[in-house]
């Protein structure tokens, strides 16, 4: 990923295959992104490994908020966009083959269909 400063044009890299992971949190296919600015952090969904992470925006370091597995593992294919709640710490992700947004809390990973 690649940070551009809207004054300058400058561009750096934020992420790359050489930015820190915790564990296995690296990404393989992020598709949309979103802003946490209360967190200093960026958003993401990862198409391939069906999960919500998040890079520092500062460090780049990676990490997983919500795995493929466990309860209400609602995502399959087509996840494409992302939507920051502040008021409620949750991601609202757009779940296209399922005509649905699925509500994703960010501290726990767990998830709700939120509206269908």
């Amino acid at each position: 990923m690649i940070a551009v400063d809207l004054d300058t044009g400058m561009r750096s890299v934020l992420v790359d295959s050489s930015t820190p992971v915790e564990g296995s949190n690296g990404f393989h296919s992020p598709f949309g992104i979103t802003i946490d600015p209360q967190n200093n952090r960026i958003i993401l969904l990862d198409n391939w490994k069906k999960t919500v992470n998040a890079a520092d925006l500062t460090t780049g370091s990676r990490t997983q908020l919500a795995s493929a597995s466990g309860d209400n593992s609602f995502f399959i294919s087509g996840t494409s966009s992302i939507v920051y709640d502040s008021k409620h710490n949750r991601a609202l992700v757009v779940e296209k083959y399922r005509d649905a947004i699925i509500a994703v809390d960010l501290t726990t990973g767990a998830r709700v269909i939120f509206s269908q």
